[in-house]
C-alpha cells in the first residue's frame, strides 16, 4: 500500500529542466562591484539612523561581496604566491611533526581547489613506512 502512495505521489511531481548559463566572469565582477557600491550607500543610510541590526547585515554582506570580488579577480602570480607560503607552512608542519617522531604525518595545509580532499604525507628519509594494509597476512 506505501509503494503504491509512493508511486502515485511521484507521478505527480513535475520537473522543468533549464539550460546552464555560461558564467561571464567579468559580468560576474561588474555586478558585483555595483552591489558592493549600492551596499555602502546602504550602511551610510543605517549609520545615520543608528540601526545597529540593519549595520550588521549589511556589513557582513559587504565582506561577502569584498571577498568574492577578490577571489575572482585573483590572477595566477597570485595563487603562485600563496601556494609558496602553503609549501613553507607545510615544510615547517613536517620539521616540527618530526622532531616528535610522531610518523607518518598527515597534513593539508592547502585552499587550492586542486588538493582539496587530498592528504599529503610526507615520510622521513630512511624510515620505511607503510600505508594501508598487508595483503600477504
Amino acid at each position: 500500500h506505501n509503494t503504491l502512495k509512493f508511486a502515485s505521489t511521484v507521478k505527480t511531481i513535475k520537473v522543468q529542466a533549464k539550460a546552464a548559463k555560461a558564467l561571464d566572469k567579468d559580468a560576474l565582477v561588474r555586478d558585483l562591484k555595483n552591489e558592493i557600491l549600492e551596499l555602502r550607500k546602504q550602511l551610510e543610510q543605517a549609520k545615520e539612523k543608528h540601526d545597529d541590526e540593519a549595520l550588521k547585515e549589511i556589513a557582513d554582506h559587504l565582506e561577502a561581496s569584498h571577498a568574492i570580488v577578490a577571489a575572482q579577480t585573483r590572477d595566477w602570480v597570485d595563487f603562485e604566491e600563496e601556494n609558496a607560503e602553503l609549501s613553507k607552512k607545510r615544510a615547517r608542519s613536517f620539521i616540527r611533526s618530526s622532531s616528535h617522531e610522531m610518523f607518518p604525518y598527515l597534513a593539508n595545509h592547502s585552499e587550492d581547489p586542486h588538493l582539496c580532499f587530498k592528504l599529503v604525507m610526507h615520510v622521513p628519509e630512511g624510515k620505511e613506512q607503510s600505508l594501508g594494509a598487508d595483503i600477504s597476512s
